[in-house]
């Protein structure tokens, strides 16, 4: 079209437009190949039904532009029909031409609103300040650097959204989505599809089904609810609450206070606040959490924890526990479970019905609850209170400093014990039903061979002003007290 062809059709439409403003019924102005249109106030451009190659970007203020041609032969004009609508100026394939892929650009003012309503088309949006709306089948979508909100409905597409300011909406189904750089709140309302958020300053909040979700740098709150697919959310800056079935969740570098409800696998990595994990079936991997306590309740699952600097919580059934490193308190309530404990800094409580306890390496204060499970402690530097109800209790220290306290006691089976002979203790050993034995000089055994008394001064004189700690031991069974590195087990 020459230029004067373009002025003509700029003074037709003008007249159309100031005679239209009463008009009920959608008006057509024109079905050209392009046209140029000035503008007053507020309006909104839909695009209907066009499918092919759609660009929308940043024009003039206060003038549309348009250009449509044949999808693969850009040198060839195809006309489209421009309809006014109320305030809404639309775009849409003139007569006879509706199947026909187009190439169709337009420039519009960045403030004006725009509505798509398309198939099988790639669409982009670029550069506007007003709100975008965009719904349809299989496109290959990119909207970019927008200051208003955009609200998606789509289904089988590839989405691309870079540098929105304000909030971000989507539900659809089978999409392949990129959201970065968005200032406002996401939305997802998704089923099936692979969704990567990056470097979004407003919070997530996402029902998910069968979706892969990954998020990095994530500023503000994270709000999951998943079934099936994965999620993986790295950056978490400022707290979560998920809500997850059957979809394994990795968390890595993330602050705030987490929640986490969960049938799944949950891995988590340098995470610095409270972290809760709950569920049926929810094993737990992770390590390096400061400054927060964690809590986790599952049954049937692996716990795997290690370099806890908060304290730590763990309660369930049929558990297999191994904490690692611990410098927090650390509390361990199960049953039907096997726990075991590996240089914990702080002290340790553990209560377990029906399985075994292993401690190795405390420093701190070692509490051990057990019924029908075997008892096994070493490398002790701190007390150690045990009540067990099992086959077998085994203690043994390497050191022992301080004033407090010890008690070991099998209500029905065994107990063997070993302590440093360099350590100052006094040493109380009782097994009504059983005999004591013992290598230590200091020890002396009873006549009838049931109980066994006495002092460890670590090798020095006497000193009768300092307070000696007491280990008192019993056994149902049989009890062996021996030197360090003498356990009757060893022997």
């Amino acid at each position: 079209m020459t230029r004067t062809g373009w002025k003509t059709l700029l003074w037709v439409l003008t007249a159309a437009l100031a005679s239209a403003v009463v008009a009920e019924e959608p008006l057509l102005l024109s079905e050209e190949s392009g046209g140029i249109l000035e503008l007053e106030g507020e309006r909104r451009l839909e695009i209907v039904g066009v499918n092919g190659l759609i660009v929308v970007r940043q024009g003039k203020p206060g003038e549309l532009r348009f250009a449509a041609r044949k999808s693969d032969d850009t040198k060839t004009e195809r006309p489209v029909a421009l309809w006014l609508d109320g305030s809404t100026l639309r775009l849409a394939p003139a007569e006879g031409l509706e199947d026909e892929p187009l190439r169709l650009e337009v420039s519009i003012p960045a403030e004006l609103d725009t509505r798509f309503k398309v198939v099988d088309s790639t669409v982009n949006v670029s550069g506007l300040r007003g709100r975008v709306e965009v719904s349809g089948e299989r496109l290959l979508l990119t909207v970019r650097s927008i200051e208003a909100p955009v609200d998606l409905e789509l289904s089988d597409s590839t989405v691309q959204l870079v540098s929105v300011t304000e909030d971000v909406e989507l539900q659809g189904s089978e999409i392949d989505g990129r959201f970065d750089n968005v200032g406002g709140l996401l939305t997802l309302n998704v089923q099936i599809g692979d969704i990567r958020v990056n470097h979004l300053r407003g919070e997530l909040d996402a029902d998910l089904e069968d979706v892969v979700l990954a998020g990095d740098n994530l500023m503000a709150l994270v709000h999951v609810e998943a079934s099936g697919g994965s999620a993986s959310l790295f950056g978490c800056r400022a707290g979560a609450r998920l809500i997850l079935s059957d979809t394994p969740l990795e968390l890595r570098k993330s602050k705030g206070s987490v929640e986490i409800d969960t049938d799944a696998e949950v891995r988590f990595q340098e995470h610095e606040g409270p972290l809760t994990v709950r569920g049926s079936g929810a094993a737990v991997y992770g390590g390096k959490l400061s400054g927060g306590a964690l809590e986790i309740e599952s049954s049937g699952a692996e716990v795997r924890l290690e370099d806890i600097e908060g304290a730590t919580m763990i309660r369930g059934d049929r558990l297999d526990v191994h904490v690692t490193g611990s410098k927090g308190e650390l509390t361990v309530s199960t049953t039907s479970s096997n726990v075991q404990v590996d240089k914990a800094q702080t002290s340790v409580t553990v209560e377990n019905d029906f399985g075994d306890v292993e401690i190795h390496g405390a420093t701190k204060l070692v509490q051990v609850f057990s019924r029908d499970g075997e008892v096994r402690l070493d490398g002790l530097k701190g007390p150690a209170q045990v009540r067990a109800d099992g086959p077998a209790v085994e203690v043994h220290w390497t050191a022992f400093s301080g004033t407090e306290s010890s008690s070991v006691e099998n209500a029905r089976g065994d107990v063997r014990v070993s302590v440093p002979t360099n350590s100052r203790c006094r040493i109380d050993a009782h097994a009504p039903n059983g005999r004591v034995e013992s290598d230590i000089e200091e020890l002396h055994v009873s006549d009838d061979g049931h109980s066994a008394s006495g002092l460890l001064n670590g090798g020095r004189a006497a000193a009768p002003q300092v307070k000696k700690p007491t280990i008192e031991v019993k056994a149902a069974g049989d009890l062996y007290v021996f030197a360090a590195g003498q356990l009757a087990s060893e022997r």
